[in-house]
């Protein structure tokens, strides 16, 4: 007697292509340094952004409505930071300010890569 199984359809393929940017912007002040009747304070603030794409679409296979797992390579991209750094002090109650400007700065990369699954069924 044969055994019948039902066969699960198989998996529907698609082309996956990732755009996107990524962007952060902080300002960060450390703590301040007393010397004598001097208070220093130092800022940190700037933006970094981040944009980056696939070189060429990855086929995904999608099965039961979920995304199978892939590593998704060739990715590259573009960073750019800039900032400044910006130095308080009061002495005996009068006040500098000196801020230095970061240069912009960009960098490429190539060849990065992601893994993309959907998440756990939830039980």
């Amino acid at each position: 007697m044969a055994a019948h199984a039902s066969a699960a359809p198989a998996p529907t393929l698609f082309r996956l292509t990732i755009v996107g940017t990524a962007h952060q912007e902080w300002s960060v002040t450390a703590a301040a340094v007393v010397t004598g009747d001097c208070r220093r304070t130092e800022t940190s603030a700037g933006t970094r952004t981040a944009a980056f794409r696939t070189r060429a679409p990855v086929v995904v296979r999608i099965a039961g409505g979920r995304v199978l797992p892939v590593e998704v390579r060739g990715i590259l991209g573009e960073v750019t930071l800039v900032g400044a750094n910006t130095t308080e002090e009061v002495c005996g109650g009068k006040g500098t300010s000196k801020i230095d400007d970061c240069a912009r700065t960009r960098r490429a990369f190539t060849g990065a890569t992601v893994h993309a699954a959907s998440p756990p069924r939830e039980r």
